[in-house]
C-alpha cells in the first residue's frame, strides 16, 4: 500500500514537471506559427496591388555566370544522373559546374569524365588530399579552384550555388538565383523530399520536418529579421559575400571546424551585414512528365534523405552536434535579441530531446504502476482519508456484503466505487433460481466497526444506485423464501 502510494505521487509530480516543461518548449512553436499567419495575411493583403512574378521577368533578366559547387565522394551511383538532368533541364545558358572528387575514389571521378565527355560546362576536380573528408573541406578545394579557373580564362563568377551529389535541381532555380543575387547575398530555395516508394517510411519523417521549416519556420525568422541558415543544398551566395567570407577565414569559405558548415555561414553573413532570404516562389512550368501542364510548381530543391534509421540517427546527431554545441561554442550568443532567439529556438533541441527521452519513461514508469495497482486489487488509488470497502458477507447493510476501512483520505468517488463494485458482481451468488450460495451469518457474527471507520461511514456516507439495491434485495428475498 505503503509502495503503491509513493509511485502515485512520483507519478504526479514527475508527470506535472514534465507538462510544464514540454508547453515552455511549445510556446515557442505556437509564436512562430502565429506570427507566420499574421504577417502571411498582412503580406497577401498589401500584394494585392502588385503584379505576381512571372517568367518573362526571370528571362528578361541579364545572365551573370554562376558556379555550381558539387562536392562528391562515392558518388559513382547517382552523380552521372544527377549532371545530366541539371545539364538537360536547367534553364540558363551562363553557368559552370564544378564537382570535387577525390583521388581515391576513381568510380566517381569516371563517371564525372563521362558526362563532362558530353558537357564541357562541367568540370572535375580532383582534391590534393585522400577521401574522406568534410563537406567544408571539399568545398573550400572547389572555391579554390574556381578562382584558379577564373584566372585561366579570365572569366568571373559572380553568383556560386552549392548542391549535393543526388539533388534535383529545379529547371527555373538559377533564373531565380539570377534575379534576386546580388540585390540579396545569399538565397536559399526550399528542400523537399525526392519521390520515393512510401515504404522508405524513414526517407519520409524528413518531409514533414521539412515541410513545417521550409515552408513556415524559416519566412517566419526572416520576417522577424533572424537569420536564415542555409540548407547546404539550394544555397545560392553572392561573389562579394564569399570574398568576405574567405578575408575572415584567412582563405577559407566554409569552416572546416563545424559538422554543420551551412548553418554556420548563415549565421556568419547576418551578423556581418548582408541581406539574406528564404524564397518561396511558384511559377507555372511545363513538363512532359506532368499531368497537368498549368500546375504552379515550387522552385525548390529535391533531396534524397536516409532510407535507413542508422544513417537517419547519424545525420541527426551530427545536426543537433554541430548547430546546438559547435556553433555555441564558436560564436556563444552574438547579433540582435532576434538573432539570440533564434538561437534559443534552434538549441533548444538539446533539452527537448532529453525531454523527449524522460517522457517515454515516464510512459513506461505508469504502465508499471498500473501493473501492480492492477496486482493489489484491494489499493485503490489515491490512498486517502478513513472509509469503508466491501470485503465479505454482511446481512443488514448493503446486501450481504461485509464493510472495512478504507486507507486514510478516500474520496466519495472512491466510497461509491468500493461499495456498488459488490452488487455488480452479485449475479455470480446466486443460483439458476435466484438462490444465495451458502447461508448468511447472524448479526451476532458482524464484529463492531472501528470508530475510524464508523466516524468515515457517518460523516460521508456513500450511496448505491437504488436499481442495483432493489434488484439485489428481491433477489435475497428470493433465495430466502426458496
Amino acid at each position: 500500500m505503503e509502495t503503491l502510494h509513493t509511485l502515485y505521487l512520483a507519478l504526479l509530480v514527475t508527470g506535472f514537471l514534465l507538462l510544464v516543461a514540454y508547453l515552455l518548449i511549445g510556446a515557442d512553436e505556437v509564436f512562430w506559427d502565429l506570427y507566420y499567419w499574421l504577417t502571411s495575411a498582412r503580406r497577401w493583403w498589401r500584394a494585392r496591388r502588385y503584379p505576381r512574378l512571372s517568367l518573362d521577368w526571370l528571362e528578361a533578366r541579364e545572365q551573370q555566370a554562376i558556379a555550381i559547387l558539387i562536392p562528391a565522394w562515392q558518388e559513382a551511383s547517382v552523380i552521372a544522373k544527377t549532371l545530366r538532368q541539371l545539364c538537360q533541364t536547367v534553364r540558363y545558358r551562363n553557368y559552370e559546374v564544378f564537382v570535387g572528387t577525390y583521388p581515391n575514389d576513381p568510380a566517381t571521378q569516371r563517371e564525372v569524365d563521362l558526362v563532362a565527355a558530353d558537357f564541357p560546362e562541367v568540370h572535375k576536380v580532383v582534391g590534393p588530399d585522400p577521401g574522406p573528408t568534410t563537406k567544408a573541406h571539399n568545398l573550400n578545394t572547389l572555391v579554390r579552384a574556381l578562382r584558379e579557373h577564373e584566372g585561366r580564362t579570365g572569366k568571373r563568377f559572380e553568383v556560386i550555388v552549392i548542391h549535393d551529389a543526388e539533388d534535383v535541381v529545379h529547371p527555373l532555380s538559377l533564373l531565380l538565383f539570377n534575379y534576386l543575387i546580388p540585390r540579396l547575398d545569399m538565397v536559399q530555395l526550399p528542400v523537399f523530399p525526392a519521390p520515393v516508394s512510401l515504404w522508405n517510411f524513414t526517407h519520409w519523417t524528413y518531409a514533414d520536418e521539412f515541410a513545417e521549416r521550409h515552408t513556415k519556420e524559416l519566412l517566419a525568422r526572416e520576417r522577424a529579421k533572424g537569420f536564415v541558415p542555409s540548407a547546404g543544398v539550394g544555397t545560392g551566395f553572392s561573389r562579394r559575400a564569399l570574398d568576405l567570407l574567405a578575408l575572415r577565414g584567412k582563405g577559407e569559405v566554409f569552416s572546416t571546424e563545424s559538422f554543420t558548415e551551412d548553418y554556420l555561414i548563415g549565421l556568419r553573413l547576418r551578423l556581418e551585414g548582408f541581406k539574406t532570404a528564404f524564397v518561396t516562389q511558384s511559377l507555372p512550368l511545363w513538363h512532359p512528365q506532368e499531368k497537368h501542364p498549368g500546375l504552379w510548381r515550387w522552385i525548390a530543391t529535391q533531396a534524397l534523405f536516409p532510407r535507413s534509421l542508422p544513417q537517419a540517427i547519424r545525420q541527426k546527431a551530427r545536426w543537433i552536434l554541430g548547430i546546438a554545441l559547435q556553433s555555441w561554442a564558436a560564436l556563444g550568443w552574438p547579433g540582435p535579441w532576434s538573432v539570440r532567439w533564434n538561437l534559443l529556438h534552434d538549441r533548444k533541441v538539446l533539452l527537448s530531446a532529453f525531454l523527449g527521452f524522460l517522457g517515454y519513461g515516464w510512459v513506461a514508469w505508469a504502465l508499471y504502476y498500473e501493473g501492480l495497482r492492477r496486482d493489489q486489487a484491494s489499493a485503490l488509488p489515491p490512498p486517502g482519508g478513513p472509509g469503508l470497502a466491501p470485503v465479505g458477507p454482511h446481512p443488514r447493510r448493503h446486501g450481504s456484503f461485509a464493510l472495512e476501512a478504507l486507507p486514510p483520505g478516500a474520496g466519495r468517488g472512491a466510497h461509491l466505487r468500493a461499495v456498488a463494485r459488490p452488487y455488480l458482481r452479485a449475479p455470480r451468488l446466486l443460483g439458476e433460481r435466484g438462490q444465495l450460495l451458502g447461508g448468511l451469518p447472524g448479526p451476532e457474527a458482524v464484529p463492531p466497526l472501528q470508530a475510524a471507520g464508523a466516524a468515515g461511514l457517518g460523516q460521508n456516507r456513500p450511496r448505491v444506485p437504488r436499481s442495483v439495491d432493489r434488484d439485489f434485495s428481491r433477489a435475497s428475498r428470493e433465495g430466502r423464501q426458496g
